[in-house]
C-alpha cells in the first residue's frame, strides 16, 4: 500500500505531468496517513478525490441521466477494475432505486490488451498486456463487490442482478447475446480501445438489434486519435449509413456520447 504512484501501472497511462504526479503522490500520502478512524475515513473519501476523477464520475452520471426513461440494461465493454459498473449500480440506486430490471453487465479479459492490429497505435503506455489486473480471481472480486453495493442500496434482498463476463469480447459478446436473445441495452460504455474488438462488438450489437431506439453509446477514447485511433476507425466503419447524433461530455472532454436513431 505504500507504493509510490509514479511506479504503478495506472499512472503509466496518464497524461499528467511530473509535477501533477508529485501532487498525486502527496495526496496519496495524506490518504494513507489520515488522522481519521476507519468509519470517519469511509465517510470522508471526498477529501482525497482528485478533480479529474470527480470529472469522470460526473460524466458517468451524465450518461446515466440520459437513459433513465429508457428500458434496457447497462453494458460496459472493457471494464478494467469495474469502477464504471459499480458507479452505475449506485447511480441506479439514486436515479431509479426500485428499478431492479436495470442489469449491469461488465465484460473484460482481465488480462489486458491482446491482439493489437495495424489500426492501433502501440506505445510505451498502450501495448499488449496493458490494463491487466495483475492476478486471477479479480472477476469474482468484482462480482462480490457489485453484490455488496446492491445490498447497501434500496431493495437489498434482491441481489446478484448484475453480471461479470470474462474473456475476449469478440467471443463473449456474441455468446452472451445468443444465450440471452431478449437482451435490450439502453447504455453501453466502450473502453476496449482496440480496433478489432471495438468493431466486432459494435457490429454484434447492431446486428442483434439489442440496442433500444435512443440508446446511448459512451466512448472514452473516440476522439483521442493521438493515442488510440482504433476506436474512431471502428466506429466510423460500423456506423456507416446509420443515423445517430454525437455530443461530448460537459465534464470529461474525451468522453463522447453517441445516440442511436432508427
Amino acid at each position: 500500500m505504500s507504493e509510490r504512484l509514479e511506479n504503478s501501472e495506472s499512472t503509466r497511462h496518464t497524461g499528467a505531468s511530473d509535477v501533477q504526479l508529485e501532487f498525486r503522490n502527496r495526496l496519496w500520502d495524506k490518504f494513507m496517513s489520515a488522522p481519521l478512524s476507519s468509519p470517519e475515513l469511509e465517510r470522508s473519501l471526498g477529501l482525497f478525490l482528485r478533480g479529474s476523477l470527480l470529472a469522470r464520475l460526473l460524466a458517468i452520471d451524465e450518461a446515466y441521466r440520459m437513459i433513465v426513461q429508457l428500458p434496457g440494461q447497462v453494458f460496459e465493454f472493457g471494464c478494467w477494475r469495474g469502477q464504471t459498473s459499480v458507479v452505475c449500480e449506485n447511480l441506479r440506486a439514486i436515479h431509479e432505486p426500485f428499478n431492479k430490471l436495470r442489469r449491469i453487465v461488465a465484460f473484460d479479459t482481465f488480462d489486458g490488451y491482446a491482439g493489437t492490429s495495424s489500426r492501433d497505435r502501440v506505445s510505451e503506455s498502450f501495448h499488449e498486456g496493458s490494463y491487466a489486473v495483475g492476478g486471477e480471481g479479480y472477476a469474482e472480486y468484482l462480482r462480490e463487490l457489485l453484490e455488496i453495493h446492491e445490498g447497501n442500496n434500496a431493495v437489498p434482498h434482491i441481489r446478484n442482478v448484475h453480471r461479470v463476463v470474462v474473456g475476449n469480447a469478440m467471443a463473449t459478446v456474441p455468446a452472451y447475446l445468443e444465450a440471452h436473445p431478449e437482451t435490450m441495452i439502453a447504455l453501453a460504455f466502450f473502453d476496449l480501445d482496440l480496433y478489432e474488438p471495438t468493431k466486432a462488438v459494435l457490429r454484434d450489437l447492431l446486428d442483434s438489434r439489442a440496442l433500444v431506439p435512443g440508446a446511448v453509446l459512451a466512448f472514452f477514447q473516440l476522439t483521442r486519435d493521438e493515442l488510440l485511433p482504433g476506436d474512431a476507425i471502428a466506429f466510423k466503419e460500423a456506423f456507416a449509413g446509420r443515423r445517430y447524433t454525437m455530443q461530448r461530455s460537459k465534464f470529461y472532454s474525451s468522453l463522447t456520447f453517441v445516440t442511436l436513431h432508427e
